[in-house]
């Protein structure tokens, strides 16, 4: 199924320009994309309940294409796309008439809890009734740049950085890295697209450490907990 939702911009999703805010469409794809998989009880809560299992994203491409301001009138599609032996990606698009305002990619799949081993899509309830319609965009992940990065902070994992599974929600890294921007840096430096790749999981109570540099229009990033990487992905900016 496709899901297909009217919602306007509201003011909690913008940034200090009153325009859609990465952190913004990243709620909203989240919000999307777990109320999709609910209608067809493959979601992460019924997963749990049913096979032991977890979804957790893996990997995530959010591109802006055009821009949303507050109180925008705004059509949310989100689908699934494709699927291999033990992953799946959904695609999101945010719409204002028109124009697509921006798309993400979302990579995924089904992690055991007890065994902490990734299970097979098959094993937790996609079967061929749940329906995969391609990708509208290119799905295609970038590969993280091989490169030495600096150290701009660190930050502890505090308990409104949790999700239901117990770990960090994929979205409070973004907005560890978006904290180490200044506020002029964010208004004057339009963020284009960014892409995460999820490699291990972080808990309450940890500490993260923050590395990044710039190449060109583009940020490296990389995100350690004692020098384990977590996170890894790249800010791109430009116009909209």
């Amino acid at each position: 199924m496709k899901l297909i939702r009217n919602r306007k911009l509201d003011a909690s999703l913008c940034d200090t320009k009153v325009r859609i805010a990465v952190l913004g469409a990243l709620q909203i794809v989240e919000d999307a994309i777990t109320e999709m998989m609910s209608k067809q009880k493959i979601d992460g809560v019924t997963t749990q309940e049913k096979y032991g299992a977890v979804w957790v994203f893996t990997k995530n491409r959010l591109v802006f294409l055009n821009e949303a301001k507050w109180t925008d009138d705004l059509e949310i599609e989100c689908f699934m796309a494709t699927k291999s032996l033990v992953k799946m990606n959904a695609q999101t698009i945010i719409k204002k008439g028109d124009s697509d305002v921006a798309y993400s990619t979302v990579e995924m799949c089904a992690l055991d809890q007890k065994a902490e081993k990734i299970r097979k899509v098959s094993e937790v309830g996609i079967d061929e009734s749940i329906q995969f319609y391609g990708s509208k965009y290119d799905a295609n992940f970038s590969k993280n740049a091989q490169i030495e990065l600096d150290k701009v902070d660190s930050v502890k994992v505090r308990s409104t950085n949790i999700d239901f599974c117990h770990h960090t929600n994929n979205i409070e890294y973004i907005r560890f890295l978006l904290n180490t921007y200044t506020v002029e840096e964010l208004e004057n430096s339009i963020i284009k697209e960014i892409e995460i790749d999820y490699i291990n999981q972080s808990f309450e109570g940890q500490i993260l450490d923050i590395y990044k540099k710039s190449v060109e229009n583009k940020d490296i990033f990389e995100i350690k907990c004692q020098e384990k990487p977590i996170v890894k992905g790249e800010i791109v900016f430009g116009g909209r």
